[in-house]
């Protein structure tokens, strides 16, 4: 409990500095782009996971929590299709700093490839002691998405220790013109494998 409220208070400090931020620099207003809630075991999420986006401009701020996980992303946009920037996480009582980028090749109405990045590192091992001048290489992920209409088919390698392949498959089913449900599936090969299987919904003002 003193973990999640932790990390409630951590998101709330930095809504409240993005909110300052954005009210200094009226050009680049920052304005909430979606919220998302869901449960069960995804790509890169497992439990019940809160994810929020904001727009500044070209540049894309997440703000993602869980009970075992926070990060913050900033991603700069280069252009319509590449975007890159710094992840700060504090993942099972460890800080993570890491980088991530997204870079999509096609952009059409129904059809789009996305490729995405992500690696960083961590001060000691994650559920063990925080060792603030011990950073190391912690983890990479490299995931490729192809999506048409409601549907998104995603193929990634992840390392953590050790590699392992993966498959998600998502759909997503509009409610109304601001809301949506969606549930994936899919297996990961990683460690001794395991089955996926995500349902969410999600808010876009």
């Amino acid at each position: 409990m003193k973990r999640i409220n932790l990390l409630l208070a951590s998101a709330i400090l930095l809504l409240q500095t993005l909110s300052a931020f954005s009210q200094t620099e009226a050009k680049k207003e920052i304005k909430l782009s979606s919220i998302s809630l869901s449960s069960g075991e995804g790509p890169l999420s497992n439990g019940v996971f809160a994810e929020a986006n904001f727009a500044r401009g070209n540049d894309v701020i997440n703000i993602s929590i869980s009970a075992s996980d926070m990060y913050i992303v900033y991603l700069k946009g280069i252009g319509k299709r590449i975007s890159v920037g710094p992840s700060f996480e504090y993942f099972l009582n460890v800080p993570v700093m890491g980088i991530m980028g997204f870079v999509a090749p096609i952009q059409r109405e129904k059809f789009s490839i996305t490729a995405m990045t992500w690696s960083g590192v961590s001060a000691g091992i994650p559920g063990e002691k925080v060792q603030p001048f011990n950073w190391g290489f912690r983890f990479f992920w490299q995931s490729l998405d192809f999506s048409y209409s409601r549907f998104t088919a995603t193929g990634a390698v992840l390392y953590y220790d050790s590699w392992g392949p993966l498959v998600d498959f998502k759909y997503k089913q509009p409610l109304t013109p601001k809301w949506n449900i969606f549930a994936s599936a899919g297996y990961s090969w990683y460690c001794d494998g395991k089955a996926l299987l995500k349902l969410g919904i999600t808010y876009k003002p």
